[in-house]
């Protein structure tokens, strides 16, 4: 589902079985997406597919992706962080993780990512980026 709200885009769409929530809003040159749920083997290509689209939209600085709602990560759901963080990059883009929850924090840490990674507590942590 997808409408346009004051100036925004929002794209809303369930992954299978409703286990992922993902809802994207374009916000000027700043895409925001909330993930809510499982983001695993069954999920993860939805994620994926979902940013890369959003990025490739329209110019961006910055891609923020909001975890509050993410309940479980594996290393599908790994690989889909980080093809977004390649696709933001690749735009030009910085990325920024909200609210990651101790088990994703962990396995982000586990496996190296941390350091590439933008993360904040909150969304009202992450302050716009400046178009060039």
């Amino acid at each position: 589902m997808s409408r346009r709200l004051a100036g925004r885009i929002v794209h809303d769409v369930m992954a299978k079985g409703e286990r992922l929530r993902v809802q994207i809003r374009r916000d000027n040159a700043r895409v925001i997406v909330l993930l809510a749920g499982d983001l695993d083997h069954g999920t993860s290509n939805l994620m994926r597919d979902q940013v890369v689209s959003a990025v490739a939209a329209a110019p961006l600085t910055q891609l923020v992706l909001d975890m509050g709602l993410v309940e479980f990560c594996d290393s599908s759901g790994l690989r889909a962080l980080v093809l977004s963080w390649k696709a933001a990059r690749e735009a030009g883009a910085k990325i920024s993780l909200v609210a990651v929850n101790d088990r994703c924090r962990a396995l982000l840490d586990r496996t190296g990512l941390m350091p590439f990674l933008d993360l904040h507590d909150d969304l009202q942590a992450v302050a716009p980026q400046a178009t060039a």
